[in-house]
């Protein structure tokens, strides 16, 4: 019957609009499980700022002396960019790590990351800082 139809298109284009809305959530993103995860998931790939093609303010092609591990960045954004897919879209997205040192946690729980194998240096040195900067 044409009502049924009418009534059946009416609740898709509602269900449409409100998938393309956002609500009023937050989306708290662990950001150190997301980098960790990136880090053994992709560096092992081998990609380097030396195998993409970059381009200056003037579409002009640049290079640079410093070749820095990026396997780690694809990932985390790849995986941080599928998170932002999620339907209905969240408000206000957050991406948090933790901090430096010992925190609460180590006094609540003596063995918290007492098996936990130290950060690896380039992990640390090169990996956190820029993806807190993309951040």
């Amino acid at each position: 019957s044409s009502s049924s139809s009418s009534s059946s298109s009416v609740m898709e284009q509602s269900h449409d609009s409100m998938q393309q809305s956002s609500v009023d959530r937050l989306l708290l993103v662990d950001g150190n499980a997301l980098v960790y995860r990136a880090y053994w998931g992709y560096s092992q790939m081998g990609f380097t700022n030396a195998d993409a093609v970059r381009l200056d303010d003037d579409d002009e092609t640049t290079t640079t002396t410093e070749v820095v591990e990026t396997g780690s960045l694809f990932g985390f954004l790849r995986m941080l960019l599928v998170l932002l897919e999620i339907r209905p879209l969240p408000k206000y997205v957050s991406v948090v790590f933790d901090s430096k040192g010992k925190t609460f946690r180590h006094d609540l729980y003596k063995e918290y990351k007492q098996n936990r194998q130290p950060t690896p240096d380039d992990l640390r040195t090169e990996v956190f800082p820029r993806i807190k900067e993309l951040v």
